[in-house]
């Protein structure tokens, strides 16, 4: 503003100087108008002199000459002085005409100058301000994108070893299932001979326990204990013995065992020396068949080489035997080959294979529940991170475009700016320029004065 003033007070200054010149322009021509009037005037007299003189011609001859000369003088000052008035006015017109049209062309651009609009570096700096951040915030997010999205393949990879191991105890399982059902229903068949079925229920002996059900063998002599119970390993179990005097009028259409359910110890006599008791092979899951099993099994030795089994057998006392892995029975009298003929063969086997399997089946539902609760953990922890990348690119995508938008805006009024010095700067160099050529003009104007001042007076 301050500059503004100052050059306001320099132009006011500069036209009350121009006023002046012009002032002296005027006064100059009003001289050269005197002078000029002076001439006519003169001429005049110039003239009348020659008319007297013609009237004294006779007399005056040297004075015509002399007036003529005179005369032509006075006619050549005239005409100087009036082609340099002409000139003059011709100058002085195309002079105010000239310094007319710069003072208009100054006006507009100050008026031009003065409207230009002021660049808003304050909001460069700030959207400047505004970018870096944006770079610091991108940079930290593109940092977390990429360790986010790094971060997947592992995940799913261990969601998928996670499902498929989870999968594949499933599979177990399911194995599981169907050969348990299988074999409980073998075993049920077993248990259950078609024909004694409808007899069974009509005297309510369905839920009674069966033998094999109660006891255990040890593990490869299950051939052995069914060589020796053979269909009493399907005895039914009865508390009271007392009921079976009934079933002597009205016996079962097969064959069927049944036995005692009594508590008690099992009682055996001692085994003779170097063999041991097939009792002694078996477990009672339930007590109270120890006593059936120590009447059935009474002087029932294992034999530990079937090779050596008529040797042996011809020392045991009347009514023992000795029995193989395999099933063969010795006795001192006999020898009884083993073969897979009774209904209940593999009962036993079955039912170990039940138990193991069962077991199995309870550890791997455990695992497998393990293993389910896992894969779940996997898959919530892979559809978190998955979606926390989906975040982070949604959040880096919008940081792109913001930082693109300022970036524009940055620019336009960079450029803006960068358009109002540019157009600032040749403003005052114009505005440089007519000052120097109105000032060319003054000059001329003043130069043109006082020429016409020093026009050769007349004599």
């Amino acid at each position: 503003d301050r500059d503004h003033r100052d050059h306001r007070a320099m132009l006011r200054a500069q036209e009350a100087e121009q006023s002046d010149r012009q002032q002296a322009l005027e006064a100059a021509r009003e001289s050269n108008t005197r002078a000029l009037a002076e001439a006519a005037a003169q001429l005049a007299v110039f003239e009348q002199t020659l008319r007297d003189a013609r009237e004294a011609l006779p007399v005056a001859d040297d004075n015509q000459r002399a007036a003529q000369a005179l005369l032509a003088q006075a006619q050549d000052v005239l005409a100087q002085a009036e082609q340099q008035l002409r000139l003059e006015d011709t100058r002085r017109g195309h002079t105010e005409k000239l310094l007319l049209q710069l003072a208009a062309r100054r006006a507009r651009l100050e008026e031009e100058r003065d409207s230009l609009e002021v660049p808003n570096l304050g909001e460069l700096v700030r959207l400047e301000s505004w970018i870096r951040e944006l770079d610091h915030q991108l940079a930290g997010q593109r940092d977390a994108f990429e360790q986010c999205e790094a971060a997947l393949p592992d995940l799913e990879q261990a969601l998928q070893t996670a499902e498929e191991a989870a999968e594949q105890t499933q599979q177990r399982v399911h194995q599981l299932d169907a050969r348990l059902t299988a074999l409980q229903s073998l075993q049920e068949q077993v248990s259950r001979p078609g024909e004694v079925d409808p007899w069974l229920d009509r005297n309510d002996l369905r839920r009674n326990a069966h033998l094999w059900q109660g006891i255990r063998i040890r593990e490869g002599w299950e051939d052995a204990l069914e060589a020796v119970l053979r269909e009493r390993l399907n005895s039914i179990g009865l508390t009271d013995l007392g009921q079976a005097h009934a079933w002597l009028s009205d016996p079962p259409p097969g064959k069927v065992s049944f036995h005692r359910v009594l508590a008690g110890p099992m009682v055996d006599e001692p085994a003779p020396a170097a063999l041991e008791r097939l009792t002694d092979y078996v477990t009672c899951t339930d007590a109270r068949l120890a006593g059936v099993l120590a009447d059935w099994l009474a002087r029932v030795y294992v034999l530990a080489d079937p090779a050596h089994g008529i040797e042996v057998a011809e020392k045991l006392p009347p009514g023992a035997m000795l029995v193989s892995a395999h099933g063969h029975v010795f006795t001192p009298t006999s020898v009884s080959f083993h073969a897979a003929d009774s209904e209940v063969h593999g009962i036993l086997s079955r039912q170990r294979e039940i138990e193991a399997l069962f077991a199995e089946h309870t550890t791997l539902s455990a695992e497998l529940g393990g293993q389910t609760r896992a894969a779940a953990s996997r898959q919530i922890e892979f559809e978190g991170r998955r979606a926390e990348v989906d975040r982070l690119r949604r959040e880096v995508s919008d940081l792109q475009e913001t930082r693109h938008q300022l970036k524009l805006d940055h620019v336009r009024l960079s450029q803006l700016a960068e358009r109002l010095k540019s157009r600032g700067e040749q403003i005052v160099r114009e505005l440089a320029e007519i000052e120097a050529e109105s000032a060319r003009e003054f000059a001329q104007q003043e130069q043109a004065g006082k020429c016409g001042k020093q026009m050769p007076p007349f004599e």
